[in-house]
């Protein structure tokens, strides 16, 4: 038994060495599809990377900034720190109103409002549209989220995100004026500087955020868990 030891050691020090190496797959693993209710809604796990509102102010919810970022005019592509969204075939973006002074839309905070009164949509809803997000890094882990609603009709619509894998909102699950829709937040593992995302409805984008909530696993992490190993085997050899 003593003789297979120091080759299991190598064995894993070998592997430990080589996770550095191994190429993440940016597929997104989406959470269930979640009600809009309130400001607590918006995440606020890991560090902030971007927020973005589709519209022309800003505003703060639940302690994220989100930057307005007009979706109107002759753009088929809208850019915005840290990334940029795009129609396919090139469209022009239209930036909808989807508020409502009703209830229950009306009864959220006024900043919660704000951050989903409005959706980009290509002209005359033509998709897919693709966000690309930037300046990521590579074997960090991430969270998205974003928001499809649309209290402003008395139908419901959808929007399907697709990275890898995909979800499904809903604009309004109640079809009725003053209705709420929905909110979803995924995870990924970047294994680059981008993430593209897919999204494919007749329905919008309200806003979206990037929060960073793992850091890349230090260089050095391998080579201690190597040194130990060998340490480990140099004291069975001794024995």
């Amino acid at each position: 038994m003593k003789q297979h030891l120091p080759f299991a050691l190598l064995s894993l020090a070998v592997l430990f060495t080589s996770v550095p190496q191994i190429a993440h797959a940016a597929t997104i693993t989406w959470g269930a599809p979640t009600n809009i209710s309130g400001d607590t809604d918006v995440s606020t796990g890991g560090t902030l990377v971007t927020a973005v509102q589709f519209d022309v102010s800003g505003t703060v919810a639940n302690g994220v900034p989100f930057t307005g970022v007009p979706a109107s005019g002759s753009a088929s592509t809208l850019s915005f720190a840290g990334g940029s969204i795009a129609t396919s075939p090139s469209t022009s973006f239209v930036e909808s109103a989807t508020g409502s002074s009703l209830a229950p839309f009306i009864q959220l905070s006024a900043n919660y409002r704000d951050v989903i009164w409005t959706w980009a949509l290509g002209e005359f809803g033509i998709y897919p549209t693709t966000l690309t997000l930037t300046g990521l890094a590579t074997g960090a882990t991430y969270q998205f989220e974003f928001w499809e609603n649309n209290s402003g009709a008395n139908s419901n619509q959808a929007i399907t995100a697709t990275a890898g894998n995909s979800v499904t909102l809903n604009t309004n699950t109640t079809s009725a004026i003053g209705g709420l829709g929905q909110y979803d937040i995924g995870t990924f593992v970047a294994d680059g500087s981008t993430e593209a995302i897919q999204f494919n409805a007749p329905g919008g984008l309200n806003a979206f955020q990037l929060r960073q909530t793992s850091t890349v696993p230090e260089p050095g992490t391998a080579a201690l868990l190597t040194c130990a190993l060998g340490a480990l085997f140099c004291r069975r050899r001794r024995a």
